[in-house]
């Protein structure tokens, strides 16, 4: 029965998506306004329909994760620079739910990496941070420090999927890893389309990755809750 029920819940979620994309697409603000704050309750209901065994911290902190987004969806359906902050402030405390739940989704007895590995394993993400602030900088104004600030978070939440490398199932692992990777370039193409260049279809463009980017954060971390039951 719960089986069919997430089968369901995620046909439900892919139609949600669509008609999200559509309303990007042609600008139906209408439909945008409905389907964009649907988007993270129904991944919530599909993320515990799917989940077995006993409910972990970190499973929560993952859902408490989805909880904000929602919040931060909503927050950004409206113009202006109070609810932009509102959003990203949402989606800032999200992603401090989502570096612990990583954090805790691990095998047991198995070590963090060395030092040297997370120094290494993070050049790329700050090379990223370096080019996107560089760009961004002379551009964002007032919210120079909160931009600043959210985007030094959301490494943090990248990084702390990729240090779950070897401490759980390997499927686990990458889909966290794609998943993260795609919530960064969601977040950079907002910030760019917002700050530095307006991009064509930029809504198209934002909110795919940033769908595909929760659906495989939920479903990498799924995977590994369900090898422990």
């Amino acid at each position: 029965m719960n089986n069919q029920s997430e089968k369901i819940t995620k046909y439900i979620f892919i139609g949600v998506c669509v008609a999200e994309l559509l309303s990007r697409a042609f600008e139906w603000e209408a439909i945008h306004h409905v389907t964009k704050p649907l988007l993270m309750p129904v991944l919530l209901v599909y993320f515990r329909q799917g989940t077995t065994g006993r409910l972990t911290p970190s499973f929560l902190l993952a859902g408490l994760g989805l909880i904000l987004s929602f919040i931060g969806d909503s927050m950004l359906l409206f113009e202006g620079e109070l609810y932009f902050v509102l959003g990203l402030a949402a989606f800032a405390i999200a992603h401090i739910f989502y570096i612990v739940a990583f954090s805790k989704a691990v095998l047991p007895k198995t070590k963090s990496p060395s030092a040297l590995s997370k120094m290494l394993y993070a050049l790329p993400f700050l090379l990223l941070f370096g080019i996107l602030m560089s760009a961004l900088w002379p551009h964002v104004g007032e919210l120079k420090i909160p931009v600043a600030v959210y985007a030094v978070i959301i490494i943090v939440m990248a990084l702390s999927a990729v240090y779950r490398n070897g401490r759980a199932p390997q499927d686990s692992v990458n889909q966290v890893i794609f998943g993260a990777v795609l919530f960064l370039l969601s977040d950079s193409l907002l910030a760019l389309d917002r700050f530095y260049m307006p991009m064509e279809n930029a809504g198209v463009w934002i909110m795919s990755t940033y769908m595909l980017a929760q659906w495989n954060l939920i479903n990498g971390l799924q995977k590994h809750y369900n090898s422990e039951s």
